[in-house]
């Protein structure tokens, strides 16, 4: 018995510093591996954030064009529009609402 635990003894002894460093490389691998994750958590909140900003000026800018345009849309007159050249159009043929098909055909306006 006592040989075996002796065997056991000089076994541990003499792998004590392979042990060792064995375990020290594996709790650096894991601080590394955290380290890693913990960078990826970070840049992915950072990111988000740039990209909520982004979102919000967005939002802010398409909210400003819009009242511009709703603002510049009320002063517009049928006057001013005539000025550009907009004006009423003219019907040229009227079209009956009781007309059969066959006479909207004979008269040009096909469906």
């Amino acid at each position: 018995m006592t040989k075996a635990i002796t065997n056991s003894y000089n076994f541990f002894s003499e792998y004590r510093m392979v042990l060792a460093t064995f375990l020290f490389l594996v709790c650096i691998l894991t601080a590394v591996f955290y380290a890693f994750n913990l960078y990826k958590v970070i840049a992915g909140t950072v990111a988000l954030d740039a990209l909520n900003n982004q979102v919000l000026a967005l939002s802010l800018e398409v909210d400003d064009l819009d009242s511009r345009f709703l603002k510049l849309s009320g002063e517009i007159t049928p006057d001013e529009l005539a000025d550009y050249g907009l004006v009423s159009g003219k019907v040229s043929q009227y079209i009956s609402r009781t007309a059969s098909l066959s006479r909207v055909a004979m008269g040009g306006h096909e469906l």
